[in-house]
């Protein structure tokens, strides 16, 4: 039986998406242009951005795609397991395993958007800025959860955060994944088992 007209729709629409985030990890957002994706998908450049109200649109929607990839992999599965250290170490086996085998060629895509929009004002940094300050919430909440005051929770947040995006450029840029992986996970750990001072 073919496939419907809005079946067919629907499906090119999300490979779109998946074509830029995946361009996204590895030139960053603002440098995806309409033409290349056109190009990745074999559509014309009107009918890729098509489906979509503008470039903009498109762009922020292919973000949003990249957040979910995310929290599929490593939040949701965190959640199966009770808020603090057991949680906490779900989460870096999670990320870890994400960075190490991501789904999208040039490895995390939020820390390359970042990296792209930090100094550009507008939607997309601003929808990236709330996505990273949302992650950051989160992980403060399971050190709090694990007994951390409110300074050390988001003190041990950020220092996981600044761990997976410097394990990110190790497996990106300098080729390290065996290493780099290794490293992360015993970097990590020290911030989960560390003690607060008495």
């Amino acid at each position: 039986m073919p496939r419907s007209s809005a079946t067919d729709a629907a499906l090119t629409r999300e490979r779109i998406l998946h074509a830029v985030v995946d361009r996204a990890s590895t030139e960053g957002l603002s440098h995806v242009s309409t033409r290349s994706i056109a190009r990745d998908v074999g559509l014309s450049s009107s009918g890729a951005l098509g489906p979509f109200a503008s470039r903009e649109s498109l762009l922020r929607e292919a973000l949003d795609v990249a957040v979910a990839e995310f929290v599929d992999q490593v939040v949701l599965p965190s959640l199966e397991h009770d808020a603090g250290p057991a949680r906490l170490g779900v989460i870096v086996e999670r990320w870890l395993a994400y960075l190490t085998h991501c789904p999208f060629r040039g490895g995390c895509v939020v820390t390359a958007v970042s990296v792209d929009l930090d100094g550009r004002p507008g939607e997309l940094r601003d929808a990236t800025r709330d996505a990273v300050g949302r992650w950051r919430r989160f992980l403060a909440d399971q050190f709090r959860a694990a007994g951390r005051s409110d300074v050390e929770a988001v003190d041990d947040a950020v220092a996981l955060m600044g761990v997976a995006m410097a394990l990110n450029q190790e497996i990106q840029l300098l080729g390290e994944s065996g290493t780099a992986l290794e490293r992360g996970r015993r970097t990590m750990r020290a911030v989960i088992d560390r003690r607060s001072p008495c």
